[in-house]
């Protein structure tokens, strides 16, 4: 009897640990936090690195079998793409998604019309892992400095987009002849403006005339990171 009595006992504690840990585990995972502030005021390669790091050591992703970046074009593509297709608002959505309510405030947004979709993608203007083809042209320290990592990273296609001006003239032919043209698709290849900004699901501005491209942290810009299986 005693024996079953320790047993029992013993079983106990490995299910109360079993209910503890997660919990405690829970205080590092990523939360969808009611009104709190837009992450911003960070340069375009601290973004980029904080993205990787969220595999580091003590932080929210650590020893998961993910990989995890800033978004590139190429990410903030097929979530604007399939936002609008039958798997999210077959449509509807447009250039923001469908809104929805939240914690009774109505100005969200969801690319799949419910809180299971990614929410208030491109709501605020956002850098992406993309820079300009004749990076290396690039002759301001300040602005190398601001995208560092990207340019470091800049031959590893998953993690950064690199767009020349031929890439850029299709884009902007195809934008302008569909309902999603956005009006802002200003491209080009400036070397002080080397790096891409996204607004609402199709915007985008890059090596142009907007000084946020030169990559410095802005009180109106933030990031998405994208979490992605191996």
């Amino acid at each position: 009897m005693r024996y079953i009595k320790i047993k029992v006992s013993f079983l106990w504690i490995i299910v109360i640990t079993l209910m503890i840990i997660p919990q405690a585990y829970a205080k590092t995972s990523i939360e969808i936090k009611p009104n709190g502030n837009v992450y911003t005021n960070k340069t375009i390669s601290e973004f980029f690195d904080e993205s990787i790091a969220m595999k580091n050591n003590g932080e929210c992703l650590e020893g998961s079998n993910v990989d995890v970046h800033m978004a590139t074009n190429l990410d903030w593509a097929i979530v604007s793409y399939f936002s609008n297709s039958a798997y999210g608002t077959n449509g509807e959505g447009k250039h923001t998604g469908t809104a929805i309510t939240i914690d009774g405030k109505s100005d969200h947004y969801s690319t799949n019309g419910n809180i299971t979709g990614v929410m208030d993608w491109g709501k605020t203007q956002s850098y992406t892992a993309g820079i300009i083809a004749n990076y290396s042209d690039i002759t301001d320290e300040t602005i190398k400095n601001n995208g560092k990592s990207l340019i470091s990273n800049a031959n590893n296609n998953r993690y950064v987009d690199k767009f020349d001006n031929t890439f850029w003239a299709v884009v902007k032919k195809y934008a302008a002849t569909k309902w999603y043209s956005s009006g802002e698709t200003y491209l080009g290849n400036s070397v002080i403006r080397p790096y891409t900004v996204r607004n609402n699901l199709f915007q985008v501005t890059g090596g142009s005339h907007r000084d946020y491209e030169n990559g410095k942290g802005n009180s109106s810009i933030t990031f998405r990171p994208v979490i992605t299986g191996n």
